[in-house]
């Protein structure tokens, strides 16, 4: 449904949380795929530096240095009141959590 279509933009594709205005920011890469804060600061914290998705190489040294997604935000922004933002849209459970988050 359109509903469930716009939904899948509003979650993370590492992850699968759904993004909030916290730690679960929307952050953009180069290569234009967006992803939570919380993901691509584990991302870099392990030395990659390439999109999860396509692999194109991006330069942020941290989390900080990728732009945030404002389209996204809005989006978030105007959901229902009833949506469970920043909590997966299934079932499972994290798998893991990040030890050290530097927002940005």
């Amino acid at each position: 449904t359109r509903h469930s279509a716009q939904m899948d933009k509003l979650e993370c594709e590492v992850c699968c949380y759904i993004y909030d205005d916290a730690t679960r920011r929307p952050k953009n890469l180069p290569c234009g795929h967006t992803f939570c804060a919380r993901c691509m600061a584990k991302e870099i914290s392990k030395g990659k530096s390439t999109c999860p998705i396509c692999r194109q190489p991006h330069n942020a040294q941290s989390v900080s240095g990728l732009a945030f997604s404002v389209v996204l935000e809005r989006m978030i922004r105007n959901l229902p009141k009833s949506t469970n933002v920043g909590t997966k849209s299934s079932d499972s459970e994290d798998e893991g959590e990040i030890d050290d988050y530097s927002g940005g």
